[in-house]
């Protein structure tokens, strides 16, 4: 029986083609790696759409793809690619793998699609194609949940600079602090976030016309000057306060669906109390009849702590990326090596977002231990290897004393 990474291999051959395909096609004649087809996408479009082998991706782009070409949609490559982390699976490390290649080779992590809006004035970026949301019991989830930022905006560093990962978090900030002040959203997505492939079950949403947008965004005219002032003044932060800020937001975010949560719980136990008193009613009249039994209905659930699960899926990620980097298992591996404290930038803001939103590391720890996934593409996870080294880090990397009430203080 072939190894667990052999079978998965054949499963995706069978979906999409391979490198060994590709080179097939290539010395047969064919070279249209940069034309499009009647919706605007190249080969890899449909490749990054799919599950991302980041053999075939970084193929593609050394026979002449435009990493910055853009559908009908004005949808690149790399936010399909970002759009495939909405399930955490044995394939995050193949997309972010392709994310590193796309970056590498010069992909615009500003590229924007035009839409008219206070929450990006430019038009809609990569913030929009996030989940903000710490929704635990979504069925099926379709865009990446927002623990992925801390990935994005650290690439964005490492291969654009602080300056540019700067303008990101700030970009970031913006789509939170939009929602805050109640500001409509009249791009592309509504304030749903960005959904570049409608699942059937999903809503789609039409573009409103300039003129109408323009409208609505004069009606509110006080709520955008107010924005725009918070984001001058945020301007002038240093980028490790904004990530900062950022963490903090993610709190926000924690608690806006925490209360949510709570007022549809109790608005599901007042209809359950309600018809369980015409049942108590009904009882006492017809004692000689078969009783009805109470009506339980199914409430929404409030976890502990709805960030935990995510927290730890990123964690899961961070720390087997971490050991493949040891190993040398690819040439991205090489490269991230070559980006001085890679890591330790990133398991330190993580303890710095699990202090913000107040996970415990036995949460964390208890997350990863119910994960099941024993193989990447490449190579086999060792779940014990994860967790201890995990908790190493924690020891090394927590926040000093004192640092969550600093944080608060800074919350906008």
């Amino acid at each position: 029986m072939p190894l667990l990474s052999e079978r998965k291999q054949q499963q995706s051959n069978e979906i999409r083609p391979n490198v060994e395909e590709a080179e097939c096609l290539v010395s047969s004649g064919f070279n249209s790696f940069n034309k499009e087809n009647s919706e605007g996408n190249l080969a890899m479009h449909f490749l990054a759409a799919e599950n991302p082998d980041p053999r075939l991706v970084r193929f593609c782009l050394e026979k002449g793809t435009g990493v910055n070409h853009k559908d009908r949609n004005n949808q690149t490559v790399l936010l399909n690619l970002i759009r495939n982390l909405k399930e955490f699976s044995w394939l995050a490390w193949d997309i972010i793998d392709s994310i590193n290649i796309c970056l590498a080779a010069g992909a615009d992590v500003f590229s924007s699609d035009g839409c008219l809006c206070p929450c990006a004035p430019s038009g809609c970026l990569s913030p929009s194609a996030f989940d903000m949301c710490f929704a635990t019991n979504v069925v099926f989830r379709v865009r990446p949940h927002v623990v992925w930022t801390i990935e994005w905006m650290s690439l964005v560093e490492e291969y654009r600079g602080e300056k540019a990962a700067k303008k990101m978090v700030l970009s970031f900030l913006r789509r939170v602090l939009s929602d805050k002040h109640d500001i409509t959203h009249v791009c592309c997505h509504r304030g749903h976030d960005l959904i570049l492939d409608c699942p059937f079950w999903h809503k789609r949403y039409d573009p409103i016309p300039e003129e109408d947008a323009l409208e609505i965004v004069d009606e509110e005219n006080e709520f955008v000057n107010r924005l725009e002032e918070e984001m001058d003044r945020l301007a002038s932060e240093s980028y490790q306060q904004l990530k900062s800020r950022w963490s903090l937001a993610m709190k926000e975010l924690v608690r806006r669906y925490i209360n949510n949560t709570e007022k549809k719980h109790s608005e599901h136990d007042r209809i359950r109390r309600n018809i369980n008193v015409r049942i108590d009613e009904c009882r006492s009249k017809r004692k000689d009849q078969v009783l009805v039994p109470h009506i339980i209905f199914a409430s929404p659930l409030i976890w502990a702590n709805p960030a935990s699960e995510a927290i730890a899926e990123y964690v899961f990620w961070l720390e087997h990326e971490y050991c493949r980097v040891q190993q040398r298992q690819s040439p991205e591996n090489t490269q991230r090596e070559e980006k001085e404290g890679w890591y330790e930038r990133r398991v330190s803001w993580i303890l710095e977002i699990m202090a913000a939103v107040k996970v415990e590391t036995d949460a964390i720890v208890q997350d990863l231990k119910k994960m099941t996934i024993e193989e990447s593409r490449t190579e086999k996870v060792d779940q014990d290897a994860i967790i201890n080294h995990f908790l190493t880090s924690c020891s090394s990397y927590a926040p000093e004393s004192g640092y969550e009430a600093n944080l608060e203080s800074m919350w906008l």
